[in-house]
């Protein structure tokens, strides 16, 4: 069909009656247009003989084929002498080097003419270069809204295939899998190339632009459903995510807009590229199949994915009830310990927590060891009565600093910054500034031990019956009540804020994990504590829990048990049950 013949069926002019065309011609003049003879515009007189050529050749080929459909009917009945002889009519059923090259020709001008090379067929034009960068902007468009079915969250991906698989629609998942395909990193940075007009730009861009269209023949059949299936596959991730209905139904019309335009726009001049690259290769030797061409194997076809997930869904469902299983007997081990122990250690009825935490204290910290190894050190905190309760307050918060500030400082630990409800958070922050707080109780213990040492010189310096000594003393007394109580205050209010936030890092893990990058990561660490080196092998989420713990019992011990009240020492430990006068 002629540009003439196009031009008259879009605008309808045959089936207008006579008036009316020429009503459409008059105004047609009186707009300032006029008659010319088309035959004189050589683009045309080009256009009409290409047409002619095409159909002429179009049935040339249809009669070959059916000259070799009849030879080849022949070939079947007579039987052969030889297996490798050629007979006369396979050599004729093969096209001649000139057939293949007029093949070629015509899919160029084909390209040509429908705008994907330039006037003289060596380059591409600038509208197909802009059609290949429109597909860098639908399938970034389409891989933003599918990353939250196919990357996030590989639990929820789970879930989602065998929702789409009870309803019997596990294809779904596929097809938009392979929309998803075009996304292309690689293909993307090709076209900018393209776009600085490098030399041979077909030559260079033929693999890409083939695989390309590969990804969208394997979808072409499906075209028609692809509404269907991405509005189903975005209403169940709706309905499992209570995710606003508006916000679905954008990105369902986002996402149908754009596979309009990449299957009923672009795809069809990718057709008519991808024959002239096939028919050049012909021309130039190398004998294949379109299949072979294209290099069809078995991920190209609808279905290997979803086998694929099938296997692999299969074993995280066996893993998921083998977990399930170990889970529930880790807790029934746990709860029967716990029972245990509560009814041995004189823990019960503190909540969970605290007991937890001074059961770690009691398994990790020996009070007649800590006083023996400050005195090796010849360290001044060897004088102070292991009663004392600031004191106590203080070794017990330098426990926790050198068991855990790791998890606030060291780069092995990973936290996420995100948003929530607007609000900036980052818990690596708010850690360290908690953590740092501790030096200032350092220091405060610091003048503490000098006001105690004072306070022994103060006994041995000076008369008895003294009136001068007696005041004295009484002062050095009230100050070191008041700092006592002022240490106190500041590490069981530091426990308080640790033990808060630790507690939402751990509920965090048990739903969103939004806060730690690498909670499952095991660290294998060496510490040395009080002179007594340490070597764990756990995972970070298991020492967040652990901090978490030794955090509360602090806070407990100082806000509601045995470090708390007004007296200086400790008369009788009961939770601190290893805390025995020395002797």
């Amino acid at each position: 069909m002629s540009i003439l013949d196009e031009k008259k069926k879009k605008l309808g002019i045959d089936q207008m009656d006579i008036r009316d065309q020429k009503e459409i011609f008059d105004e047609f003049i009186r707009a300032g247009g006029r008659v010319i003879d088309l035959q004189a515009d050589p683009s045309i007189q080009l256009t009409q003989k290409l047409s002619q050529f095409v159909e002429a050749k179009e049935a040339k080929l249809s009669e070959a084929q059916r000259r070799q459909q009849e030879a080849a009917k022949k070939q079947a009945v007579i039987t052969s002498s030889s297996p490798s002889t050629s007979t006369p009519s396979q050599k004729a059923s093969r096209p001649s080097r000139w057939e293949l090259f007029w093949d070629r020709l015509v899919a160029k001008w084909i390209g040509i003419l429908y705008g994907i090379f330039n006037f003289w067929g060596n380059k591409f034009s600038h509208h197909f270069l802009s059609l290949l960068g429109e597909i860098e902007k639908l399938s970034t468009e389409n891989h933003q809204i599918f990353t939250s079915l196919f990357y996030q969250d590989k639990n929820f991906s789970y879930d989602l295939r065998q929702r789409l698989h009870e309803l019997g629609l596990s294809h779904y998942y596929e097809l938009l899998y392979r929309i998803d395909m075009l996304y292309d990193v690689d293909f993307f940075r090709l076209v900018r190339q393209l776009l600085m007009n490098p030399p041979q730009p077909l030559l260079i861009a033929r693999n890409s632009l083939v695989r390309v269209f590969k990804t969208l023949l394997v979808l072409d059949k499906y075209k028609a459903s692809l509404n269907l299936v991405v509005e189903k596959v975005l209403g169940e991730e709706q309905k499992m995510r209570s995710l606003n209905q508006t916000t679905v139904n954008k990105n369902i019309q986002t996402i149908n807009q754009n596979i309009y335009r990449i299957f009923y726009v672009i795809f069809p001049r990718l057709l008519y590229l991808v024959d002239y690259y096939y028919k050049d290769l012909l021309y130039l030797g190398k004998t294949q199949s379109f299949r072979e061409f294209l290099n069809f194997n078995e991920t190209d076809e609808v279905g290997y994915y979803t086998r694929r997930w099938a296997e692999e869904d299969e074993q995280e469902r066996r893993r998921r009830e083998e977990q399930a299983r170990q889970k529930a007997l880790e807790e029934q081990m746990a709860k029967e310990m716990e029972e245990a122990m509560a009814s041995s250690d004189g823990l019960e009825g503190l909540p969970e927590p605290v007991r937890m935490g001074i059961r770690i204290i009691r398994e990790n910290l020996n009070f007649s060891d800590i006083i023996e190894n400050y005195k090796t050190m010849r360290d001044p905190r060897a004088q102070l009565p292991i009663q004392d309760k600031a004191f106590l307050a203080v070794l017990l918060l330098e426990f926790f600093d050198k068991s855990f500030s790791f998890l606030f400082i060291s780069g092995q630990i990973q936290f996420n910054i995100f948003f929530d409800a607007g609000t900036r958070r980052d818990y690596r922050s708010v850690f360290k500034d908690l953590y740092f707080h501790i030096d200032d109780i350092y220091k405060a213990m610091n003048e503490y031990l000098k006001n105690y040492l004072e306070l022994q010189k103060l006994d041995t310096s000076l008369p008895g019956t003294s009136k001068e000594r007696y005041i004295k003393q009484q002062q050095l007394e009230l100050a070191r009540s008041q700092t006592s109580r002022q240490i106190r205050n500041k590490v069981q209010s530091l426990m308080h804020d640790f033990a808060m936030n630790l507690k939402i890092v751990l509920e965090d893990y048990e739903k969103d994990r939004k806060i730690l990058h690498n909670p499952d990561d095991v660290l294998t660490l060496d510490n040395r504590i009080f002179g007594k080196k340490i070597s764990t092998k756990t995972s970070v989420i298991s020492l967040f829990s652990q901090a978490y713990y030794v955090a509360s019992a602090l806070d407990f011990l100082i806000a509601e048990g045995e470090i708390g009240g007004y007296s200086l020492e400790i008369k009788t430990p009961l939770l601190l049950s290893q805390l025995k006068p020395m002797v």
